[in-house]
C-alpha cells in the first residue's frame, strides 16, 4: 500500500489519469500539466457524497448523462433531466 500511494506512483498515475491525489504532485506539476491548477482548485472544493447503497448507481446515471451530452446524443438540459427521472428511479 505504501508503494501504491507513494510520491513517486502518483506522479506517474496523475500525469496519466490526470488526476493525481497528492496535493504536493498538484503543485508540482501545475506548470506542465495545465488542468492540474482547475482540478485542484474542484477538489478542495468538493463536498462528499451522501452515503447511500444506491450512490453508485447514481453516480454512473449521471456520468452516462454528462457523456450524452458531450457526444451530442442528448442536450445538456435533456441529459440533466433524464438523470434526474432514472436517478428518482434508482
Amino acid at each position: 500500500l505504501e508503494f501504491v500511494t507513494s510520491k513517486e506512483i502518483d506522479e506517474r498515475a496523475g500525469f496519466y489519469s490526470g488526476n493525481p491525489v497528492r496535493q504536493s504532485t498538484f503543485e508540482a506539476g501545475i506548470n506542465d500539466n495545465n488542468w492540474y491548477a482547475k482540478v485542484l482548485e474542484m477538489v478542495k472544493g468538493a463536498k462528499p457524497v451522501a452515503k447511500s447503497n444506491k450512490t453508485g448507481a447514481m453516480m454512473g446515471i449521471i456520468a452516462q448523462q454528462i457523456h450524452d451530452a458531450f457526444t451530442g446524443k442528448v442536450t445538456a438540459e435533456d441529459a440533466m433531466k433524464n438523470a434526474q427521472v432514472e436517478c428518482e428511479a434508482a
